[in-house]
């Protein structure tokens, strides 16, 4: 259950609003693994699970609804199924908070389980609508999973699609093949599962 806070009024309330959603904005940029330069692409970019739940403390919740049609104890409770969703706003630098309720808290079908959205259409333009579609995959890097060598049949090669993320970093060249270059890479903690069961603890390298 989230703590209900006291807060400004008016002006003041929206400064602390848009004073929450850049510090939010920042430390999502800090907890990204492979940000963009010259060696690495954009659309490897990925956020851990993990970092965003550490980011959404309840007070930046309550900072972000404050004054606003889901500023209820009920629906700050409810947001917390939606803290992806959140980040994806927050990174597109959708402003329109007082809608966060009737948009997403109030509806099925658009919480962090049911990411990625297909459909953006409820979004205010293109650019907005293009940008959720294509970043929210920072937000939900994929879990890889061990193959059971023993068992061919159980083997399952997996395609992923071309805005989809690895939880990989750290990439490391270490020698070249006949179809390229050879990497290593360090596999982002609970982003392995291992065939007898359970994630993995620690970055795996």
């Amino acid at each position: 259950m989230i703590r209900r806070w006291s807060f400004k009024t008016g002006k003041d309330s929206q400064a602390q609003r848009e004073r929450v959603v850049q510090e939010i904005r920042d430390a999502l940029w800090e907890a990204s693994k492979n940000k963009p330069n010259n060696d690495t692409k954009e659309h490897l970019q990925f956020v851990c699970e993990e970092d965003v739940e550490k980011i959404w403390t309840p007070w930046r919740i309550g900072q972000l609804s404050s004054e606003l049609e889901w500023d209820k104890q009920d629906l700050q409770d409810r947001a917390l199924r939606f803290l992806k969703v959140l980040s994806t706003l927050v990174w597109i630098h959708w402003d329109k908070w007082e809608d966060f309720g009737k948009l997403f808290l109030k509806l099925d079908g658009r919480s962090d389980r049911d990411l990625p959205l297909s459909n953006t259409h409820f979004l205010q333009n293109e650019r907005l609508q293009s940008s959720f579609e294509q970043d929210q995959y920072i937000f939900i890097p994929v879990t890889l999973k061990e193959d059971d060598e023993d068992n061919q049949d159980e083997i399952d090669y997996v395609s992923y699609s071309k805005n989809q993320r690895l939880p990989l970093f750290n990439s490391e060249e270490i020698g070249e093949g006949a179809s390229g270059k050879v990497t290593k890479e360090a596999i982002a903690r609970k982003y392995f599962f291992w065939k007898v069961g359970h994630l993995n603890p620690e970055v795996r390298l």
